[in-house]
C-alpha cells in the first residue's frame, strides 16, 4: 500500500490539472477580497458624485461601504476554506473525479492489478492521495483569502477563531465523504460522466431542490415547522456555515466507510480492463 500511495503521489505532482486547480484555488480566492474593495471604491465614488441618489440611496450606501470596509474576523475566512465560492469548488470536484478515475482510462491499470494482492488497494490509494490533495487545496484556499483580506480590509483575530478551524476541519471531512461518493461512481462502478454531473450538482448545492420540497412535505405531515433535510446532508452542509457538528460528523463517516466498501468489493469483483 505504501509503494501504491508513493506512486499515485509522484502522479499527482505531474498532473497539469492539480496544478491548474491550486492556481485557481490561490487566485481566485486571493482576488475576491481585492473585488470587494473595488466595489467599495465605486460606492464612495457614487458618494462623492453630485445629486448621484436621494438621501435615503446615499444614506444605504454609506452604511454598506462602511460594512464593507471593517476588517472580517479570521474565524469567518476559516469557516468558508475555499472562499465560498463556486468558481473553485466546481473545478475542485471535477478534479477529483479526473484523478480517481485516471489510471482507468489507461491500458497499465491492468499491470498494477496484478501485483497487489486486492486490487481494491489501488482504490484505496488513490483515495488517499486525493483526501491529502484536498487538504493542499484548502490551505492554499484559507492563504489566498487572508492575504486578499489582510491587503483589502484587514483582518481581526476574534473569539471564534476556534470554531472556524473546527468548522473548516468538518468540511474537509464532509469533501473526503462526498470524494469518497466520487470514487464509488467513477472507479467502482467506472462511470466517469455520470461522475462529473454528480460532482458538479455536489459543487453547487443544486440537490437543495429535493430537500426543501422534501422538508416541506415533512413538516405538513408531522405537522411540525422544525424539520429541515438540508441542513442535515454532507453536501448542503459543505457551503453551509454554522455547521452541525454531529450530523457532520455521522453523515461523512457514512460516506467514507460506504463508499470505500463499496468501491473495494467492485473492484475486487469484477475484471480489470
Amino acid at each position: 500500500m505504501r509503494d501504491l500511495i508513493k506512486m499515485d503521489l509522484f502522479k499527482l505532482k505531474k498532473t497539469r490539472f492539480f496544478i491548474a486547480v491550486m492556481i485557481v484555488a490561490f487566485g481566485v480566492t486571493f482576488a475576491a477580497p481585492l473585488l470587494v474593495k473595488g466595489f467599495i471604491e465605486l460606492l464612495k465614488n457614487m458618494l462623492e458624485s453630485p445629486g448621484s441618489s436621494d438621501p435615503y440611496s446615499a444614506g444605504e450606501l454609506q452604511m454598506l461601504a462602511r460594512d464593507l470596509s471593517r476588517p472580517i474576523g479570521f474565524s469567518a475566512i476559516l469557516r468558508s476554506p475555499l472562499g465560498g465560492l463556486q468558481l473553485v469548488t466546481i473545478p475542485v470536484m471535477i478534479f477529483i473525479v479526473s484523478f480517481l478515475h485516471r489510471d482507468l482510462n489507461h491500458g497499465y491499470i491492468k499491470n498494477l492489478a496484478g501485483q497487489v494482492p486486492c486490487r481494491g488497494y489501488l482504490a484505496v490509494s488513490k483515495y488517499i492521495v486525493i483526501c491529502l490533495a484536498e487538504a493542499v487545496l484548502f490551505i492554499l484556499g484559507i492563504a489566498g483569502s487572508t492575504l486578499g483580506t489582510l491587503i483589502s480590509r484587514g483582518i481581526s483575530f476574534d473569539s471564534d477563531v476556534g470554531s472556524g478551524l473546527l468548522e473548516c476541519l468538518l468540511k474537509l471531512l464532509i469533501l473526503w465523504g462526498l470524494s469518497a461518493v466520487l470514487l464509488l461512481i467513477s472507479t467502482g462502478l467506472g462511470k466517469k460522466s455520470f461522475a462529473v454531473v454528480v460532482s458538479v450538482i455536489f459543487a453547487t448545492g443544486a440537490l437543495a431542490i429535493i430537500y426543501m420540497p422534501l422538508s416541506f412535505a415533512l413538516q405538513q405531515l408531522f405537522n411540525t415547522p422544525d424539520i429541515h433535510i438540508e441542513q442535515y446532508v454532507p453536501d448542503q452542509m459543505f457551503g453551509m456555515t454554522n455547521i452541525n457538528v454531529g450530523a457532520a460528523l455521522a453523515g461523512s463517516l457514512i460516506l467514507i466507510i460506504a463508499g470505500l466498501y463499496g468501491t473495494v468489493t467492485l473492484m475486487n469483483k469484477r475484471d480489470v480492463k
